[in-house]
C-alpha cells in the first residue's frame, strides 16, 4: 500500500498508532523530526524536532 502524505518531511521509519487509532506517530530519521498524522483524513497535523535520529520505541515507550 502506498500513502501519499503531503508535507511529510524525508525519511518517515518506525510508526506507532495511539491507542484510540486516530492518530499515526512517525519517526522522521533524515530530518531529526516526527510526526503525527490524523489517521481519518490522513493528514499531516504536527512535526517537532528532536536532537537524534530515532525510532518510535525510543520515543514513546
Amino acid at each position: 500500500m502506498h500513502l501519499d502524505i503531503t508535507g511529510l518531511p524525508a525519511g518517515p521509519d518506525d510508526m506507532e498508532i495511539t491507542p484510540d487509532g486516530k492518530t499515526l506517530w512517525v519517526t522522521l530519521r533524515f530530518s531529526k523530526k516526527v510526526g503525527g498524522i490524523d489517521i481519518p483524513t490522513m493528514k499531516l497535523v504536527t512535526v517537532f524536532s528532536v536532537l537524534h535520529a530515532c525510532s518510535c520505541s525510543a520515543v514513546f515507550h
